[in-house]
């Protein structure tokens, strides 16, 4: 599947979430300490704000209760959602209250005016004008609505549409029934159910076999495992297991939704089943650390009016490249590789461009956390899924480049991490590449510089490569402390360089690390 300008179709509950995080265990009949978050959500609306926060094209058509639509349409908008929400006269918005124990949640359900809403209401000229339609199990609770629902797949089939089918919640599949619910799915193309739900529909507690059986009713089936990851099976294929980061769980509501949209933006950007997977595991894996079932929002247009603003959801730094005007457009790939005519030298290249916020955005969501590595305590942020990924990758390193656009003659990279970032920047930016490395490391007699940690001393060096009056762009991968790269900073100027600027792709804020550096561009901060 591959999306175009045509937006991804969303149809289905929208809702108010109470989301209830207990201390410790809850005591009857006196209180217990929680944390209690009020937001906006349903299954459906959470994958639309989640697609929409990855770039891709997304329109969702839900129903609230009277007076409530203003603040739930502005609530997907801000993820760049086109929103068509309209008010049930009657019923009130659905509102389920969440209570998170550690990795289990137990939902308390009231789908209000989300329940009145038919599947039908989408016309000919809505579908033909989208790229794919995504369904969850809460538009099928009720006869009348499977119905609909069953109509509804074959014509979105006939309009050119991938069908992908959420089951969303294992309790009601058993109200209504497995059969029942297979039957009103016929001519989908992917199912999306976790372990759950994939034996509530089949009785099996095996992913394998459970697979197998849901392949007789559709081509594609993704069930999502938890801490265990994922299982990919296809017609005619082997099943594939894909592992899940280890992260640290702050709330799992909303990461289903969440790896539902990764799911679909990567086959919106053409990915195959098991690639999309594999992206959708390290958007979900984000989605485990904050309360919620949504993105952080930052205001974006729907996708309708993106095209002329350039507006993205990402990063600060992301949206300071976009104040000044320097953001391509959400989707825009650019080709700075050197050609015979741009060879001559630096002057001569292809500029770097600022690569959209919205390509940032999801650049960052594949940062994975892995918790106490490399030891106890330590969240380390495993830049490695963002390597993998062409896309993201490209992102990022002209991302690091463009704000010192014709600034710079060659490029430092820091030892570890810094020197695959350093050396596709340099490529990118048809410069040279000097590594800054630790002590010991380098063949040649080099220069050198001694800095501080919190109980030793550590050296990094250089060689003598760059002449006199050298423009250096340094690049890191994290900015924390700040010792290691002002290090750098000074092992540039003793060998005679100018330090044209320094740009990292995370700092971590709350060490303070600006305090020893001076300005340092960052492309994601935590």
């Amino acid at each position: 599947m591959t999306g175009g300008a045509r937006p991804i179709l969303v149809i289905g509950d929208v809702i108010d979430d109470i989301i209830v995080v207990p201390a410790g265990p809850i005591r009857p009949e006196t209180d217990t300490l929680s944390t209690i978050v009020s937001t906006q959500g349903g299954s459906a609306a959470n994958v639309a704000a989640w697609l929409g926060s990855l770039g891709a094209a997304v329109r969702f058509v839900g129903r609230v209760g009277a007076g409530d639509g203003p603040r739930h349409r502005a609530s997907l908008e801000a993820f760049g959602v086109e929103a068509l929400i309209d008010e049930d006269p009657v019923l009130a918005t659905g509102r389920i209250i969440v209570i998170v124990d550690g990795d289990r949640r137990s939902f308390l359900t009231d789908g209000g005016a989300a329940r009145s809403l038919s599947p039908a209401v989408l016309d000919d000229e809505q579908l033909d004008a989208a790229s794919a339609l995504h369904l969850t199990g809460h538009s099928m609770l009720d006869a009348w609505r499977r119905v609909d629902t069953a109509a509804l797949i074959p014509r979105a089939k006939a309009a050119g549409l991938d069908v992908t089918v959420d089951p969303s919640s294992a309790g009601f599949l058993r109200d209504i029934g497995a059969q029942t619910f297979l039957d009103t799915i016929a001519g989908t193309d992917v199912l999306l159910p976790n372990r759950a739900e994939a034996e509530a529909l089949t009785g099996e507690e095996d992913p394998r076999l459970a697979a197998e059986a849901l392949l007789e009713i559709v081509p594609a089936v993704v069930i999502t495992l938890g801490g265990d990851g994922v299982f990919v099976a296809e017609r005619g294929e082997r099943g594939v297991h894909l592992p899940a980061p280890r992260v640290r769980v702050v709330d799992p509501t909303g990461a289903g939704d969440a790896f539902a949209a990764g799911f679909l933006a990567a086959r919106y950007d053409g990915a195959d089943v098991t690639v999309a997977a594999r992206r959708a595991i390290v958007v979900a894996a984000g989605a485990l650390g904050r309360a919620g079932g949504r993105p952080i929002a930052c205001g974006r247009p729907p996708h309708r009016l993106r095209a002329a603003s350039g507006a993205g959801c990402g990063n600060a730094a992301a949206r300071r490249l976009a104040a000044a005007g320097g953001v391509a457009r959400p989707g825009e790939r650019r080709d700075a590789r050197p050609t015979p005519e741009t060879r001559a030298g630096y002057r001569d290249r292809v500029p770097i461009e600022a690569p959209s916020a919205a390509d940032l955005a999801r650049a960052e969501s594949l940062i994975a956390i892995v918790p106490d590595f490399p030891t106890p305590g330590i969240n380390f942020r495993d830049i490695t899924p963002l390597l993998a990924d062409a896309d993201a990758f490209r992102a990022v390193i002209d991302g690091l480049l463009a704000p010192f656009e014709g600034t710079y003659d060659v490029v430092a990279g820091i030892e570890a991490r810094g020197f695959l970032l350093a050396a596709a920047a340099a490529v990118a930016g048809h410069a040279g590449l000097v590594p800054i490395r630790k002590a010991g490391k380098l063949p040649r007699p080099a220069a050198s510089v001694d800095y501080a940690l919190e109980y030793a001393t550590a050296t990094i060096e250089m060689h003598d490569d760059i002449a006199p009056g050298t423009r250096v762009l340094l690049i890191d991968d994290v900015l924390a402390t700040g010792g290691t790269i002002a290090a750098a900073q000074g092992l540039v100027e003793r060998l005679g360089g100018t330090v044209a600027g320094t740009a990292v792709l995370l700092e971590l804020t709350a060490l303070g690390g600006r305090a020893l550096t001076g300005d340092v561009h960052a492309l994601f901060t935590v």
